[in-house]
């Protein structure tokens, strides 16, 4: 399988020595008037060299070599795991915890300084503030 090329419907695919896919990456662009594609920039993956072919400067490119992996590997294996979710959780769990204490607190204040004052019975009516006259004949 390694070292040898292998013809596909769209490419053909090269396989190195070391068993690595080489790549032929091509840019092209359209050109209306001659109604055909012309080569831009050209990139082979065991040179990592971009090449110019084309006289229009790619200044988006400045040279710079595409990776052939992505930064954190294929599996996020070369970066060090977020703890962003952590954070999240940390901080939904503080603000029900404040949206919890707060009231069951103000409810628990409320109740202690009432019955301090002797005020915890406030439906009951004295029975000298009850006071019954006659209206009228009986």
């Amino acid at each position: 399988m390694t070292n040898r090329t292998y013809e596909f419907p769209l490419r053909p695919i090269t396989f190195t020595a070391s068993g690595r896919r080489s790549t032929l990456a091509t840019m092209q662009y359209y050109e209306a008037y001659s109604n055909t594609f012309k080569i831009l920039l050209t990139y082979t993956s065991e040179d990592k060299v971009l090449q110019n072919i084309s006289t229009i400067p790619g200044r988006w490119a400045q040279g710079a070599v595409i990776r052939d992996r992505p930064r954190c590997g294929m599996r996020n294996q070369y970066c060090p795991p977020s703890a962003t979710w952590l954070i999240i959780l940390i901080t939904a769990l503080a603000v029900v915890a404040c949206l919890a204490v707060t009231p069951a607190a103000g409810i628990i204040y409320w109740h202690r300084n009432n019955q301090r004052q002797g005020a915890f019975r406030f439906w009951y009516i004295k029975p000298d503030k009850i006071g019954l006259r006659a209206v009228g004949p009986i």
